[in-house]
């Protein structure tokens, strides 16, 4: 019995429920949209689109990702950026490019590992030469110090470099 009663419940509620969906869904097509046009057929200024603005970025704001920005903006009355360059910065360019030319052209082929002694051994090449290198041995001027399986460190006049595969 307390089934029948459920069902004599919620049978009428269902009814109810879905001619309100089928009402929505008629009545949606029949409807006349009055408030997009008047009675004159001109467009009401509410849809009139508003002239957008002209401005200018002034892009005079610091690197975010830098922690010391070498070139400092500044803008002058014409909205016009200049740049002030440091001399810093061409010192190292011009030191980075004197060790650049001392250097021999190396390329790093890859790494061997004895599985008895795990004594890894360096394959490269030096202008050309097909070298192994044991880490702490010195060729040509430059000195093996470190052995990783995508790179190796060399060190030459007390300065450090990474050569990669």
């Amino acid at each position: 019995m307390k089934n029948k009663k459920a069902l004599y419940y919620l049978l009428p509620v269902n009814i109810l429920v879905w001619g309100f969906a089928i009402y929505r869904i008629v009545s949606y097509g029949n409807e006349t949209n009055s408030a997009a046009l008047t009675e004159t057929g001109k467009i009401p200024e509410v849809f009139v689109m508003p002239v957008p603005d002209t401005f200018s970025l002034l892009l005079n704001y610091p690197d975010p990702f830098l922690k010391k920005s070498s070139n400092v903006f500044k803008t002058s009355s014409a909205n016009k950026i200049q740049h002030k360059e440091t001399s810093k910065k061409v010192e190292t360019t011009e030191k980075k490019q004197a060790l650049i030319k001392q250097l021999p052209t190396i390329v790093y082929k890859g790494m061997v590992r004895n599985q008895k002694t795990e004594k890894a051994i360096a394959l490269v090449s030096i202008e050309g030469k097909e070298l192994s290198w044991v880490c702490g041995e010195t060729q040509q001027g430059l000195k093996l110090l470190q052995i990783l399986p995508d790179s190796i460190k060399i060190g030459m006049n007390k300065k450090t470099m990474y050569v990669k595969r």
